[in-house]
């Protein structure tokens, strides 16, 4: 009888090291890797609020819609273009539309999470008026991957207005959804 269990617990701990082993196998294969290396492109958009700081003086709350589609160029870093739209609110309220180029990196690339940095600069035309303005926005952020080509995220931003004399800044927080092929 003592042969017995002994035969059987020893049969018992190689099983669940076996189990184990299987199990540790299962958890490495699911881990995502997002789909951020050369060759590759990502299409998605942002939708961010904030609010607008007019020479330190005039604040408005906006909303924007922006697509974007770019390519990478090497691993982790992407180039492309966006178009926008904007709309400000208040008593002096307006929109604008946005189009340029912008490129993101991505680095501390890890499992199911990406943190990146992007930029962009456009060229911006206000309703009513009939110039068209250079602005630029710089973004931090991270993205949570559902699957190595789905992702959606959350960034802080910041927009100003380059080289003419009505400057301004935006805060803002702006949230996207990305597919990575």
């Amino acid at each position: 009888m003592k042969k017995l269990m002994i035969v059987l617990l020893i049969t018992a701990s190689q099983n669940a090291h076996s189990a184990q082993s299987v199990l540790e196998k299962v958890r490495n294969t699911i881990s995502i890797l997002p789909n951020v290396s050369k060759g590759h492109y990502q299409i998605g958009g942002d939708f961010s609020v904030g609010s607008a700081n007019y020479s330190g003086q005039t604040t408005q709350s906006f909303f924007t819609l922006s697509p974007k589609l770019e390519y990478f160029f090497d691993d982790n870093a992407s180039f492309g273009g966006f178009v926008s739209y904007s709309n400000y609110s208040g008593s002096n309220g307006y929109t604008t539309t946005s189009l340029g180029p912008s490129g993101t990196y991505y680095f501390q690339v890890a499992n199911q999470n990406a943190f990146y940095i992007a930029q962009s600069v456009a060229m911006t035309k206000y309703d009513g008026d009939s110039k068209n303005y250079l602005s630029g926005r710089s973004s931090i952020g991270i993205r949570y991957f559902l699957a190595a080509e789905v992702a959606f995220g959350t960034e802080l931003f910041v927009s100003y207005r380059i080289g003419n004399d009505n400057k301004y800044s935006i805060f803002g927080v702006a949230g996207n959804f990305n597919i990575f092929h």
